[in-house]
């Protein structure tokens, strides 16, 4: 896993440690796996992590193919 410093981008908070996540969950049109930068406080809470998916990255994870 890289680990980064930045603004996370679930809840915002600036200059913290950051944990590179591979959205497992979906592929895009090209069946890659994307990756998003957030912490790792956002990481465990997974509503928020599930909305940040699909209304800021628009990987809607619970599609079906």
């Amino acid at each position: 896993m890289s680990v980064r410093a930045g603004a996370c981008g679930i809840c915002g908070k600036q200059k913290t440690e950051l944990e590179e996540h591979h959205v497992v969950e979906y592929l895009d049109n090209q069946d890659r796996t994307p990756k998003i930068y957030i912490c790792p406080e956002c990481h465990t809470q997974q509503e928020k992590y599930k909305n940040y998916l699909k209304n800021v990255c628009g990987f809607d994870i619970d599609r079906r193919k």
